[in-house]
């Protein structure tokens, strides 16, 4: 069972770090965090919204490489979420949970 307050504490660590020198490699390290702790995770990543061209970017990841680097806005899951800018739940088989929100750049 995961200890979700636990977590949230260590990514917290990790975000707040006075000394960040590659944000990027921070928020990699969360996704590997989080990928490691709950197992229905086999893929984590955050993508990042640039408005002026109406794209997602995908700036950290843990899991698989995908070819999903750049997504527009209105395709798939998470261009609905860039192009609504409000979270999407979807309940998937075995009740495992996505969620997606925005970064904007």
């Amino acid at each position: 069972m995961v200890d979700y307050t636990s977590l949230l504490t260590r990514c917290e660590k990790h975000l707040t770090q006075t000394t960040v020198t590659d944000p990027y490699a921070v928020l990699t390290t969360v996704c590997e965090l989080l990928q490691q702790e709950v197992s229905h995770y086999d893929w984590v990543g955050f993508y990042f919204a640039e408005h002026r061209t109406r794209t997602l970017h995908l700036k950290a990841y843990a899991g698989l490489p995908t070819d999903h680097t750049v997504i527009p806005f209105g395709k798939g899951i998470c261009g609905q979420v860039a192009e609504s800018n409000t979270p999407f739940w979807l309940k998937m088989l075995l009740l495992r949970t996505i969620t997606s929100p925005v970064i904007s750049m």
